[in-house]
């Protein structure tokens, strides 16, 4: 019985919610500020990811700057 067990818990797929990407984003950066000790900026949720960063450079890059 407690072989049929383990083994039921090993092969499930955990189920994840979906999520909108804000609502995501807040509560990463709750767990984030939730979790860390030391760093005041982290506490308060002030970091940029990875995808930040990418998104801010397509921003950017997509701006056409003309001098006519």
């Amino acid at each position: 019985m407690n072989l049929i067990r383990n083994l039921r818990l090993a092969f499930r797929t955990p189920a994840v919610p979906s999520r909108p990407d804000e609502s995501r984003r807040e509560s990463d950066r709750r767990i984030v500020g939730h979790v860390s000790s030391g760093n005041t900026r982290l506490q308060r949720g002030e970091y940029v990811t990875r995808a930040d960063l990418e998104e801010q450079y397509e921003r950017v890059r997509s701006c056409t700057f003309d001098d006519s």
